[in-house]
């Protein structure tokens, strides 16, 4: 059975590679430019010192080896590999070398004595972590102009655009194209190994140097990938394929020596793993268990991972652009195409491994959008060569860009998100209310659920993801000290004038509540308990005001805008 590759429409002159060009960097200014609108959400002001992101924070300790914000049970350094991690030390200190806040003569807790010190600290910390979102958004413009690099070589220039355009106005990948996180710069690493995966398709089988030195540059990316995001590791399977299905001479030693040189420079990139194995290895069995375990009550009840993951790609892009790039993908894997094979040789290894896991994020899937995107640029380019028409096939991408199926889809999607992140943050819009109300009302406090605050909490302590990860005498001595209000945890057992709590809190317990019995009795008592406390709460107080409805449903979504509920009781004290 002989797999053959597509016969690329655009030329390979000087012409056309000047048209490439252009083409590429008109996506990359494209891209970024829609990234870096809204950048700055959720980064320290009047009202709170971190980030609204959970993450950022810990990731911020984790870059610079510091201890601000983790807590004493450290088991999380090594989450990812520390390529990632030094990428952002560049960003980090590119901020510290452009930005308005000088680093801190030191990154220790027990050098910070006044206030100043600490909000020069935080102040610091929230450049950092903006400059880690800007690596973050160019490495998200570059995956766009990757996808169209590996689609030009084989598909129309319309379906080459439209693999591009797939990632550019994707809301779920914009969205985290702004957070310093692992996440788009992790895929920007799977792209750029497939696309060097891709381009060996077309070396000559008799030319081994050709050959050895494009499967070792290939191994070295993998080495790389896997740096970033350890579960990468499984692109070797996709440099194998190239070498199963081409077959050069001595490919079985290029398969072994491309090997040992990924793990080589995984090694050299990620040192820990030979320098500081003990660690490395208790961090990541922490993960994997985590992983198999959930992530409390979010993915309770949910379907299957292999179907939850299908319906979270609709999510991140939209349902036409899902349906028709895995469509695509894989009819193009039907036609014998040897890219389709190259991309599946890492796409359904992958997609296998997370539809085991309890844990179904929906950034687990972004190294599955090279498949899909390059699936739907091949559809959309095969529609323009079925049919003779550029105009239908263009119109067909529209559609499916659109997302005309849901508000937070497709381009509306990406339009709505972005003026949620330039607007201001439900949390800031419910943490002023309050304080405005505590103004006018002396010694006002205000109740929460858990022990203390976090980031989902309405803007009414400052440090709320300093102290979620603190021990609980910190914990009690600082909301104790909160005024203008004070905050006071349930827990207490006190019934203040007025409460606060948000979406993340509450969501995943009402949506079970009718399906207690159907849970694993690990889960029952905890649901129950919640829906008991969301009930008593409901008795003593009314919605006074309503912050940020309509956000995203989804767990790693939602971050951008919550659900801000305020009561007020219903017979004041």
């Amino acid at each position: 059975m002989y797999i053959q590759p597509v016969i690329a429409e655009s030329p390979a002159n000087n012409s056309g590679r000047r048209a490439t060009v252009v083409i590429c960097l008109a996506i990359f200014i494209v891209a970024l430019g829609i990234r870096l609108l809204g950048i700055g959400w959720g980064l320290k002001n009047d009202l709170h010192n971190q980030s609204y992101h959970p993450d950022e924070s810990l990731i911020f300790d984790f870059v610079h080896k510091s201890n601000v914000y983790r807590g004493p049970a450290d088991k999380q350094y090594y989450n990812y590999g520390t390529l990632y991690y030094a990428i952002n030390r560049v960003a980090s200190a590119m901020g510290a070398t452009y930005g308005a806040t000088p680093r801190p003569e030191s990154l220790a807790l027990d050098d910070v004595k006044t206030g100043k010190q600490w909000d020069d600290l935080n102040a610091y910390a929230s450049q950092s972590i903006q400059w880690g979102r800007y690596a973050s958004a160019l490495a998200g413009a570059a995956t766009a102009v990757l996808i169209f690099l590996i689609l030009v070589r084989w598909t129309t220039i319309l379906g080459a655009l439209a693999g591009a355009a797939l990632i550019v106005f994707s809301p779920a990948h914009v969205e985290h194209s702004r957070f310093q996180t692992v996440d788009i710069i992790s895929l920007f690493f799977v792209a750029l190994t497939i696309y060097q995966c891709v381009r060996m398709l077309d070396i000559r089988p008799r030319d081994p140097n050709a050959w050895w030195t494009n499967v070792l540059l290939a191994a070295v990316l993998v080495g790389l990938s896997a740096s970033t995001r350890y579960s990468n590791g499984a692109l070797l399977l996709s440099v194998w394929a190239v070498l199963a299905i081409r077959r050069p001479a001595s490919w079985p030693w290029m398969a072994g020596a491309a090997a040992l040189v990924a793990v080589l420079c995984f090694a050299l990139t990620t040192p820990g793993v030979v320098t500081d194995t003990t660690y490395f290895v208790e961090n990541f069995k922490f993960q994997a268990e985590h992983a198999k375990t959930g992530h409390g009550l979010v993915f309770v009840g949910r379907p299957s991972a292999f179907f939850y993951h299908l319906y979270l790609f609709v999510v991140g892009t939209s349902a036409l652009a899902t349906i028709i790039g895995l469509v695509g993908l894989g009819y193009a894997a039907f036609r014998l195409h040897a890219w389709a094979w190259v991309i599946l040789a890492f796409f359904i290894p992958y997609y296998i491994s997370i539809g085991l896991l309890k844990v179904m994020f929906l950034r687990y899937d972004f190294p599955l959008y090279v498949g899909l995107a390059v699936g739907f640029g091949y559809a959309i380019s095969a529609i323009q060569r079925r049919w003779n028409s550029k105009l239908l096939a263009g119109v067909v991408a529209a559609v499916s860009l659109a997302g005309f199926e849901s508000p937070q889809s497709g381009i509306r999607g990406v339009a709505l998100f972005t003026k949620w992140m330039m607007g201001t943050d439900p949390r800031d819009e419910a943490g002023a209310y309050l304080k405005d109300l505590a103004k006018k009302e002396k010694n006002l406090e205000v109740g929460i659920l858990g022990d203390s605050p976090w980031y989902w909490t309405a803007a009414i302590a400052k440090d709320a993801s300093y102290i979620k990860f603190q021990p609980p005498d910190f914990k009690r001595r600082y909301l104790e000290a909160t005024k203008g209000p004070r905050v006071v945890p349930f827990i207490t057992g006190q019934i203040p004038a007025y409460a606060t709590y948000s979406s993340y809190e509450v969501e995943d317990a009402l949506r079970l509540r009718d399906k207690i019995e159907s849970l694993p009795e690990s889960n029952r008592e905890a649901v129950a308990a919640a829906n008991a406390q969301i009930q008593a709460l409901n008795g003593i107080y009314k919605v006074d005001r309503v912050f940020g409805e309509g956000g995203p449903a989804i767990h790693d979504l939602e971050y951008i805008r919550p659900t801000i509920w305020v009561l007020k009781r219903r017979d004041p004290p």
